[in-house]
């Protein structure tokens, strides 16, 4: 029969047993979390720093190199619209798909000569019909896409200038549904940081979406959507641009409100019955904001919503609204 000092040795090896067992288990999850924190710094940080190298590459005039505005938000929302510049016929331009064609267009213009012949005017010089800037990054995006085709930009969040570490960039992709890019990184490589994802309703053209839902991981390494929180200090709120770059153009977003929430709210809605729904909404969530900056919105606005986790419970979320102001190539 068992004396009760033999049972308090059980108990004690039982605990020990416990305790060791769970030691073993933190510190492998401890290391795998470290191992997989190494392989998100090294994958996106190479990403970022040939984003980075693309987009300012020039062949020596900075001119060339700034993006046009070809949109900028005016009153009531309208479009103020530059037209492209023209471009002569037979003349080879490049495209935003990296590639090069001939501009259409009619036979060269004939003016008479004194003597009755007539000879070809030369043509008029003309801007670029895209700047450096947006073509470097059309082909830094197509070489992505190449890796893999659900790759539609890249987004780039300047918090502050002089402090990259702060800042957020990554390839901007959009699948068949919100579940595989958590898990998965933009190279279709598994990765516990996953991938910064448009929700799969949402259109890859950002224009044709009133609200564009874009999704990433807070990371506690400061990766992915977590140095969003920095935008709950007013002087990055009040200066943080938000940029995605596409085929298409480059969008530039001012933020307009930030808060936490909760995943049920109705923070995440992308469809709206009508446009006073989607007014009422665009003001709600300035309402919600810790910081206002009174803006006047409209239905021709478009916006995008930044949503991560707060880790502080499961359904905790932290939400950034920004609205569309340039479009520019």
């Amino acid at each position: 029969m068992a004396t009760k000092a033999d049972t308090m040795k059980i108990v004690r090896i039982a605990l020990i047993c416990v305790f060791a067992t769970v030691f073993v288990v933190s510190a492998i999850m401890l290391v795998n979390t470290l191992i997989d924190y190494r392989a998100a710094e090294k994958l996106y940080g190479a990403v970022h720093e040939d984003f980075m190298n693309a987009i300012n590459n020039t062949t020596g005039n900075a001119d060339e190199n700034t993006a046009k505005d070809v949109w900028t938000r005016g009153p009531e929302g309208a479009d103020s619209t530059e037209t492209q510049p023209s471009v002569p016929s037979d003349t080879t331009v490049s495209t935003p798909d990296g590639s090069s064609t001939t501009a259409p267009g009619g036979n060269d213009t004939v003016a008479p000569t004194p003597g009755g012949n007539e000879t070809t005017a030369p043509p008029e010089p003309v801007d670029p019909v895209y700047s450096e800037r947006f073509l470097n990054a059309c082909k830094f995006i197509n070489e992505l896409k190449a890796t893999n085709p659900d790759v539609i930009g890249y987004i780039y969040v300047e918090i502050d200038k002089t402090d990259e570490s702060k800042n957020i960039s990554y390839p901007l992709v959009h699948g068949d549904d919100n579940a595989y890019y958590v898990d998965y990184a933009y190279d279709n490589s598994v990765l516990r940081a996953g991938s910064i994802f448009l929700d799969y309703r949402c259109r890859a053209n950002l224009d044709k979406n009133r609200v564009s839902l874009i999704y990433g991981h807070n990371m506690t390494n400061g990766a992915m959507f977590h140095n969003l929180k920095y935008l709950k200090q007013r002087e990055y709120f009040d200066n943080t641009t938000i940029t995605i770059y596409t085929l298409d153009a480059i969008y530039t977003y001012q933020p307009f409100a930030i808060y936490n929430t909760v995943a049920t709210a109705n923070y995440s809605h992308i469809y709206f019955n009508s446009n006073d729904e989607y007014v009422s909404f665009l003001v709600e969530a300035q309402n919600k904001s810790i910081y206002s900056n009174d803006l006047e919105f409209y239905s021709s606005d478009r916006i995008i919503t930044l949503s991560t986790c707060l880790n502080t419970s499961a359904d905790a979320r932290l939400a950034v609204h920004a609205v569309l102001v340039r479009k520019s190539q």
